[in-house]
């Protein structure tokens, strides 16, 4: 079977701040984040997409946008990066729906820094 792939984009606005061995390395501050959840899987013949868009849209605002959005994400995750958010939302993704099709989480927390977490073993 051959695989196609579809990216969803989405944004959140957090804050965070970063500490390393209970030691403040950055001070508080917030992000407009882009995330980027992609599916993988085949192409279904009755409907022609891997999974409808908004149904995808549905589960990632109800377990994503909903609990992080607008929020202090040190209050909700044990560590704040980029990367460990990248890892949350697969984590809470996971077990929805759209579990057995996700490939990758990617997250531009900045214009300069980007995340991504794969979500099953890289092609």
């Amino acid at each position: 079977m051959i695989k196609a792939f579809v990216t969803h984009k989405f944004e959140l606005n957090g804050i965070h701040k970063l500490n390393l061995n209970n030691q403040n390395i950055e001070p508080l501050h917030g992000h407009h984040y882009k995330y980027y959840v992609t599916l993988s899987g085949a192409i279904n013949k009755d409907s022609g997409v891997i999974y409808p868009h908004h149904v995808v849209q549905q589960i990632v605002t109800e377990n994503i946008n909903k609990i992080f959005n607008k929020k202090y994400l040190n209050e909700i995750i044990e560590y704040s990066s980029g990367e460990f958010l990248a890892k949350e939302i697969y984590d809470r993704l996971k077990h929805t729906l759209l579990g057995k099709h996700l490939h990758s989480i990617m997250i531009n927390e900045t214009t300069k820094n980007r995340f991504i977490y794969p979500c099953q073993k890289m092609i």
